[in-house]
């Protein structure tokens, strides 16, 4: 399985699977929570984000640094959540660069 932006535990449904699972989990913050590593779940980190193409990407890392992206917020449409998980959380603080890796690179 590739789990891209891999910050914490594996979310539903996937984190009730109870099966063997091989995971690759990618995410360029060297400092983000991996969760807790589980019997029936095995995973590999890069360190890099997953991209298009290998090279460097645009990040707008947010005021929550598990909501950034590569994409800038929508804060319009962000607005019409509750704060706790609109526009504030979600608002870029800074646009760094960042490695990139391809998913046909990395595996």
């Amino acid at each position: 399985m590739i789990d891209g932006g891999a910050r914490g535990e594996l979310f539903d449904p996937f984190s009730a699977v109870a099966c063997p699972l091989e995971v690759v989990a990618f995410d360029p913050d060297v400092d983000a929570p991996r969760g807790t590593q589980k019997e029936r779940v095995r995973r590999h980190f890069i360190n890099k984000a997953l991209w298009k193409e290998t090279g460097t990407v645009k990040v707008h890392i947010a005021h929550q640094p598990a909501t950034s992206s590569v994409y800038p917020p929508d804060l319009e449409l962000l607005r019409t959540f509750p704060d706790h998980v609109g526009a504030p959380q979600r608002t870029t603080e800074k646009v760094v660069e960042i490695e990139s890796i391809s998913i046909d690179e990395a595996v």
